[in-house]
């Protein structure tokens, strides 16, 4: 799984209450990530967030 699928499948980006949130959502738990934020800064920790998990299944597959 890339980041760009990370991204669509894990990361949303929502607007609670006039300000934005970048929200981690596996199955029925949900992490904010940062909130009350701009939708531009929510955008980029979403991005940087799915970079930071492909990288880290990608690791986890060498089996180091």
């Amino acid at each position: 799984m890339n980041a760009s699928e990370i991204e669509k499948t894990y990361i949303r980006i929502e607007k609670i209450d006039g300000k934005w949130s970048c929200v981690l959502q596996i199955d029925q738990q949900g992490f904010f990530v940062v909130e009350k934020t701009t939708k531009k800064r929510a955008a980029w920790y979403g991005k940087m967030l799915s970079i930071a998990l492909e990288r880290m299944i990608n690791y986890e597959k060498l089996d180091l």
